[in-house]
């Protein structure tokens, strides 16, 4: 089972991008995987946006500077 979860800051209002993001990871993925696949949207603060697959941080908005391309997080849970 592909368990993803994007951790996305509430106060700074991420929370449409953490969305965005998790629609285009079920328009690519939601079918396919269908019962071994899970998508979780986690709220948190200290302007947090990190998405994990399988508990392995795969994007970090303070690592990287910048937001993810929904195509590269794709990709991430591809491999």
């Amino acid at each position: 089972m592909k368990n993803v979860t994007i951790k996305y800051c509430q106060p700074c209002g991420f929370m449409p991008r953490a969305m965005d993001l998790a629609k285009d990871v079920l328009q690519a993925y939601g079918m396919a995987y269908n019962k071994n696949f899970s998508l979780n949207l986690q709220p948190g603060d200290k302007g947090i946006f990190e998405v994990l697959v399988e508990d392995r941080v795969v994007f970090s908005k303070e690592k990287q500077g910048r937001y993810p391309d929904a195509r590269e997080i794709i990709e991430a849970i591809r491999e």
